[in-house]
């Protein structure tokens, strides 16, 4: 009978593909559909393919606002709103969970909360195509740094790929440059100092690596050791750019031909040097920062947290091919949008009209809205 058992357990990548396809449908929870993919390369191509069929099936939606406004001065509850910024249209009352709202990254929504003086709460709300996801709730985040007795304040969530491809990892850092990582379906997180704080002005993952970027064009890479610990590396992947001063910001976007783009955005610079555009490579053994001209035809939408890099073709007459959309604060409540073309070097603001605003950020929802 063991023998009977070892046998048949040994045999799951064997399993037909029509028996598999049948399993998919009934898995509720992202978590349940994760832990199928993580059972062997076999089960991961099924499930993979079940998504992209999914996916398919939707008409995928180039980037809404999500707005968090007060509505009415004063007062401290929030409503959520997403706003179609290209049709100047909006939908109300979307049923997001009463987490405090923090960002995105993934397409996923992330939320994050005080729960108590001493640990935060974590949700991530993943893509699905019949709302906006069942959530994955992280085991709880200690607020304190050793030694310290002033609770952190979170600065960036980066996740190392959409949740509904696999298990995935979790990073996140503080302003005080401190680091918490995990995998998924770990019970723990790992915390440790990253060090210089100039270098996490933009973290990712991008191919197995953990970058991080500085506001002068600099670039270091984090390591993940085997018992899971983060350990910033010595030394710099690429140096500070020469004789450039600190950027007003500054980010990383995977394109959708999966090149690594670096920009930097100065706010106070004169419209053809308000942004700085490279491609970072690696090849024969050498990391490389190239300066490019434009975006290959995508569009870069740039909130809080993390972009996100569409292709304009897929969305004509919404969103120009090559530019950028970066939503700006000027002032409390006052929220623009600025789009900027690398093709003709224009650029025009939009004010968002929206009254008591708390926070403007670009999502990807995988239903068309």
């Amino acid at each position: 009978m063991e023998k009977r058992r070892l046998a048949s357990a040994s045999n799951w990548p064997g399993l037909p593909e029509d028996l598999l396809d049948s399993i998919i449908p009934r898995l509720v929870y992202i978590s349940d559909y994760i832990r199928f993919s993580a059972v062997c390369k076999s089960w991961n191509s099924v499930a993979l393919k079940h998504k992209q069929k999914r996916e398919r099936l939707t008409n995928h939606q180039y980037p809404l606002l999500l707005l968090i406004s007060s509505r009415i001065e004063g007062c401290t509850s929030v409503s959520p709103y997403v706003f179609n910024f290209m049709t100047k249209s909006g939908i109300q009352d979307i049923q997001l969970h009463r987490f405090f709202w923090y960002g995105r990254c993934r397409g996923c929504l992330i939320y994050i909360r005080q729960a108590c003086y001493e640990f935060f709460d974590v949700r991530i709300m993943p893509k699905h195509i019949d709302d906006f996801g069942t959530p994955i709730d992280l085991p709880r985040l200690c607020c304190f740094r050793p030694g310290h007795t002033r609770p952190d304040k979170v600065k960036s969530v980066v996740l190392s790929r959409d949740p509904c491809f696999g298990s995935f990892d979790v990073l996140i850092t503080s302003y005080s440059c401190y680091a918490a990582h995990m995998k998924f379906d770990s019970k723990n997180w790992t915390c440790s100092g990253l060090g210089r704080s100039d270098y996490f002005a933009s973290l990712v993952f991008y191919k197995d690596h953990i970058l991080g970027a500085s506001n002068r064009g600099g670039v270091l890479s984090l390591d993940v050791n085997i018992d899971h610990s983060l350990v910033p590396k010595g030394e710099k992947i690429l140096p500070d750019l020469e004789h450039v001063r600190d950027s007003s910001g500054c980010f990383l976007v995977e394109a959708t031909n999966g090149d690594l783009l670096m920009v930097l955005w100065y706010h106070d610079f004169d419209i053809h040097e308000r942004y700085k555009l490279y491609k970072l490579l690696y090849s024969n053994g050498q990391h490389e920062r190239i300066p490019i001209a434009n975006l290959s035809g995508d569009s870069i939408f740039w909130g809080i947290n993390h972009p996100v890099s569409v292709l304009a073709s897929d969305y004509p007459g919404l969103c120009r091919p090559n530019s950028i959309y970066l939503i700006c604060q000027r002032q409390p409540s006052d929220y623009i949008c600025e789009e900027f073309n690398f093709e003709d070097r224009s650029m025009r603001e939009d004010e968002i009209d929206e009254p008591y605003l708390t926070s403007a950020s670009w999502i990807v929802p995988p239903i068309k809205l």
